[in-house]
């Protein structure tokens, strides 16, 4: 028991500093944020109270100790396997000639795309300048934070930073979500059967694509944008609860 104990007390410590690592790179707003200190205060509870239980001889108490731990390493092997799984699917092949690039919205900082967007937006603009015949329609409201929508703010990169020409470019400027993202910008698509790439994080491809294929869109594929290596861990665990929670309220 020993042993566990031992690498309880290596997980709250590591859980404790990519908390502070997530603040001081990316600030205290960064969502899900929580995480981090719930499993270091729940591994750091595991270890003392373990060690405590062993001193005072509180069998009871030892076997609560084993349990929260084999919970909280079978629920991080389950997310971990989710993980592996949106990386796997974020590399999709792109078949045909899709008349459509469709680019999530993420935060904007003022007038300023964030890391995450700007990434999305490379991407995608790698790709139209590279297919002269797609559109590309830029999605996302105007959210805490934001002085213009991040439609707006997308527009104005690819435009200004990408030299993508105006005519090209369709804005949805009123959602909230990636459902909403989608819903919302498929009502701009003349021809269902056009095609659409959807473009976002890699981490983020396989739930939107499920969300598509759920509202009847097809054919649809996903392309994936780089993750930021130092966010990379948060975002896949963030998106494997998202996609366990869309799966139970069956959104996708």
């Amino acid at each position: 028991m020993k042993y566990m104990l031992w690498i309880a007390s290596i997980f709250s410590i590591l859980s404790i500093v990519y908390t502070i690592l997530l603040v001081v790179y990316a600030g205290s707003s960064v969502s899900y944020l929580w995480l981090w200190p719930v499993a270091a205060v729940v591994f750091a509870w595991i270890a003392i109270g373990g060690f405590y239980s062993i001193c005072k001889k509180i069998v009871v108490m030892q076997y609560i100790i084993k349990g929260t731990f084999v919970l909280m390493l079978s629920a991080g092997v389950f997310l971990i396997a989710i993980a592996c799984m949106l990386w796997i699917k974020g590399k999709q092949p792109i078949e045909g000639k899709p008349e459509y690039i469709l680019v999530l919205g993420a935060q904007v900082k003022g007038t300023k795309v964030s890391k995450a967007l700007r990434a999305r937006l490379d991407c995608a603009a790698k790709y139209a300048q590279d297919h002269t015949e797609s559109r590309i329609i830029v999605s996302g409201g105007q959210g805490d934070g934001e002085d213009i929508t991040e439609a707006e703010a997308m527009r104005l990169y690819l435009e200004n930073q990408k030299k993508i020409s105006s005519e090209r470019i369709q804005k949805e400027d009123k959602s909230k979500n990636t459902e909403q993202n989608i819903e919302y910008s498929m009502q701009q698509v003349k021809r269902k059967e056009a095609g659409i790439i959807i473009v976002s994080n890699r981490f983020h491809i396989y739930r939107a694509i499920a969300i598509a294929e759920k509202k009847g869109i097809k054919p649809v594929y996903g392309l994936g944008a780089p993750t930021d290596s130092v966010m990379c861990i948060h975002y896949y665990l963030r998106e494997a609860l998202a996609v366990i929670k869309y799966k139970l309220s069956g959104v996708i």
